[in-house]
């Protein structure tokens, strides 16, 4: 027993590292020229890591283990793209700083039928004004509004996780799951980010591609709310993944 909680307990740290906080809502690179402004409305913490219970730990032993099965799914005949089912709703955000209390409004909305104010979301969250919410606290929110589903985060993931994870949240539980970006430049985006939260509402049955739901579509012309990414690329960006 004290085995097998040291070897969950070693996979729990990888999921955990720090990474660096921004915190800037301004700055004056290529692609403020080109955007007029550098989003930021999520803090990467620095001092905090996740911290599991015996209960927790359970369950991100299922969690793993039903990762582990999706590796030996046989490969889809035909592509199609797989959202969660019935109506997601994605909340356009209320400020510059309020992308994660829009996306914790839309997935509590999607999962439990309520619909809670994001300005409610961003007190009990901790989100500082002009500034953001620390992303580490998205999966701790999650898992205490709401019971029929337990959230963990995944610092820095690679291409790989992001498809199993994603997958596994969307397709195996029917739940969105969260993604941190950081794009300053705005690489293969609509604009540039330090900071940015979004929600994967979709993945395609071969895991090539996601769907995400921005809570920033619709406040810029040609900013849209709904859009798709190649997981190769999302690798390059993706600071913390939440599923």
């Amino acid at each position: 027993m004290k085995k097998w909680i040291s070897a969950v307990l070693s996979i729990a740290m990888l999921m955990s590292f720090g990474v660096n906080a921004y915190a800037d809502t301004e700055s004056e690179t290529e692609a403020d020229e080109e955007n007029g402004k550098i989003y930021t409305g999520v803090i990467f913490d620095t001092d905090r890591s996740q911290e599991f219970t015996e209960e927790e730990l359970l369950k991100l032993e299922e969690k793993l283990e039903a990762v582990e099965k999706l590796k030996n799914a046989p490969e889809p005949r035909v592509v199609t793209k797989i959202s969660l089912p019935g109506t997601f709703t994605i909340y356009q955000q209320e400020n510059d700083w309020y992308c994660v209390p829009a996306c914790v409004k839309s997935a509590l909305k999607y999962i439990t039928g309520a619909t809670y104010e994001q300005s409610k979301i961003a007190e009990d969250m901790g989100t500082i004004m002009a500034v953001g919410t620390e992303s580490s606290k998205i999966a701790p929110y999650m898992d205490a509004m709401q019971n029929e589903y337990w959230y963990v985060r995944k610092d820095k993931p690679t291409k790989s996780s992001i498809e199993l994870y994603t997958y596994n949240a969307v397709v195996t539980n029917k739940v969105p799951a969260f993604m941190c970006i950081i794009n300053p430049l705005g690489e293969k985006w609509h604009y540039g980010t330090k900071g940015h939260c979004l929600i994967i509402n979709a993945i395609y049955s071969d895991k090539s591609k996601v769907q995400f739901a921005d809570p920033l579509g619709g406040t810029q012309q040609g900013w849209p709310y709904y859009y798709i990414k190649d997981t190769s690329f999302l690798s390059t960006v993706c600071e913390n993944l939440v599923w």
